[in-house]
């Protein structure tokens, strides 16, 4: 493609920073409600619907809307945006447990919704990993970002995949049970 009809790269980068903005907004709207919702609920039926201590769920709930804020608050004041990362992943966690406590109360396909939250904060945190890098004019004046850990990353990145293989395994296997069942009935 001529030099000339080439997008800059510019409108890339800001392509992506809308579309991690646009996710990091809907995120949060969802972490927020869920754990604000959650606060409102006594903690007796928090743990009857859910299965799991009241306690705990009240913990969830908090770590939810603090992600929720996490998640906006950095990048908008423009302060500590190394934040932003941090808690998408924090929250990336908690929808791995509720993806695991799904599965295991045996409600597979609900498991579904949890996943794909997560999968959208993995998004944010390594879309917003950047931040965490030092700006080429930083690296000219010297003035130098946190050091990101490449070995880190990468592990994080490893465990990810495993998480997602054994998921996708065991939903396989789930299938073919199902299958079997249906057959056999």
């Amino acid at each position: 493609m001529p030099p000339s009809l080439s997008p800059p790269a510019h409108n890339k980068e800001s392509t992506m920073n809308t579309t991690l903005w646009a996710v990091q907004i809907a995120l949060a709207l969802l972490f927020f409600v869920a754990g604000a919702g959650k606060l409102l609920v006594p903690m007796d039926e928090l743990a009857n619907d859910s299965g799991l201590p009241g306690p705990f769920m009240r913990f969830i709930a908090v770590a939810e809307a603090a992600g929720a804020l996490g998640l906006l608050l950095p990048g908008l004041l423009r302060i500590a945006r190394w934040l932003t990362p941090m808690a998408a992943i924090g929250l990336a966690l908690i929808m791995i447990g509720a993806v695991v406590t799904t599965i295991a109360n045996g409600d597979g396909l609900r498991a579904a919704g949890p996943f794909v939250v997560g999968l959208l904060a993995a998004a944010v945190t390594w879309g917003r990993w950047q931040w965490l890098l030092p700006a080429p004019a930083a690296l000219e004046t010297g003035i130098a970002a946190p050091p990101v850990r490449d070995d880190l990353l990468a592990s994080c990145q490893q465990a990810w995949e495993d998480r997602l293989d054994r998921l996708g395994s065991y939903l396989e296997e789930q299938q073919g049970n199902a299958r079997r069942n249906g057959s056999s009935a």
